[in-house]
């Protein structure tokens, strides 16, 4: 589970730095680092702060390192919210619209359990089920056969958990997620050595996918936005476009 310690030792160790040189980068004293690191001591906000300029995070690094400094943000049931939405006609007349409009659509939590989803989305994700989690089916044998530039596609996956499960640690969804995943030595291996977060993706960063049952590769381009009226659900819009990836041998 993504601890506030853990991923300030996890940045030093990427670093390649000792504890003496953290101190020399940031300002605080190598025995203060240490009891940061084994949680003997929680830093404050401001001091966090001062980690993060002093290590140069990235902005999804720099955000994930204060969602742990701050309490959990507890989610609303899945199974809640799979009712809630399934007896919504507003949102279920939205992705019926958007299937006729040829975009993908999915309704998740905020750890990506799918709650819905419309006919078009479900084609390009075969092997994915109602009540899945979308993150668990990239590692599934059926994903790296249909998504190019698999490797690359699963760093950017275990970013964007990391992310999701650092803000929600304490829910049972994400106790549930790391229970599914752990025993993948593949997931497992970048949740352990990488330190880099997700939230979300440009509008121009395409995946880039293969037809089921023909092979043939097109773009997609993935946008996802809060439902308003509606707390903890995320709707993903997923537009097709041709293919723009690297060349294909």
């Amino acid at each position: 589970m993504p601890r506030l310690r853990t991923y300030c030792w996890q940045i030093r160790n990427e670093m390649g730095l000792s504890r003496r040189e953290a101190d020399a980068l940031i300002g605080i004293s190598s025995s203060y680092i240490g009891q940061i690191e084994t949680g003997e001591r929680v830093p404050s906000f401001e001091m966090v702060e001062k980690i993060i300029s002093g290590y140069g995070l990235t902005w999804a690094q720099a955000q994930h390192m204060r969602e742990l400094r701050a309490s959990p943000i507890e989610l609303i049931a899945t199974d809640q919210l799979r009712a809630d939405v399934h007896q919504s006609p507003n949102l279920l007349a939205h992705l019926a619209d958007l299937e006729d409009q040829g975009v993908h659509a999915v309704v998740a939590d905020p750890l990506w359990n799918v709650l819905a989803a419309n006919p078009s989305f479900w084609q390009a994700f075969p092997g994915l089920g109602p009540t899945d989690n979308l993150l668990a089916w990239y590692f599934s044998p059926t994903a790296k056969e249909l998504v190019i530039e698999w490797k690359t596609e699963a760093l950017h996956v275990v970013a964007t958990a990391k992310g999701a499960v650092g803000r929600h640690r304490d829910s049972p969804q994400a106790r549930q997620f790391l229970n599914q995943m752990s025993p993948d030595h593949e997931f497992s291996n970048i949740w352990i050595n990488s330190t880099r977060i997700a939230y979300g993706r440009g509008a121009d960063d395409y995946l880039h996918w293969r037809e089921p049952g023909t092979g043939d590769p097109y773009s997609l381009s993935l946008q996802v936005s809060e439902v308003s009226e509606a707390r903890d659900v995320l709707l993903g819009y997923i537009f097709r476009k041709p293919y723009a990836g690297p060349p294909l041998a």
